[in-house]
């Protein structure tokens, strides 16, 4: 409400709006405070919401920062969990080789 206002009184906007008012169906005619209304702002729950928001705004931030670094660092590891399971797979793969070869000098050893 405030921003809206804000906007009808910078642009000179309050004889159009209030025009537009009369014409719309349904509406109270005398809701709008005008500009010599008593409250023009709307009371607030807290002091400062712009600060409050600020703050949470903040507070967002810093979590997302952190849940980021988590992030960052489970996929380090993940990283380095395949790396370390494509060597035991490499390292498989050698010992089945060479069980290969031991079993072919065995079975050329022995006589038939």
């Amino acid at each position: 409400m405030r921003v809206m206002q804000d906007v009808i009184w910078n642009n000179d906007l309050l004889g159009e709006y209030g025009n537009a008012l009369i014409g719309a169906p349904g509406y109270p005619q005398d809701w709008w405070p005008g500009p010599d209304s008593d409250s023009a702002d709307e009371a607030s729950d807290v002091e400062d919401p712009e600060k409050t928001a600020k703050d949470d705004l903040k507070a967002y931030k810093e979590e997302v920062r952190e849940k980021e670094h988590f992030f960052q660092m489970a996929v380090v590891e993940t990283a380095q969990r395949a790396s370390e399971g494509s060597q035991v797979h490499l390292d498989m793969e050698r010992a089945r080789m060479e069980l290969e070869d031991l079993r072919g000098q065995l079975l050329r050893a022995t006589p038939i």
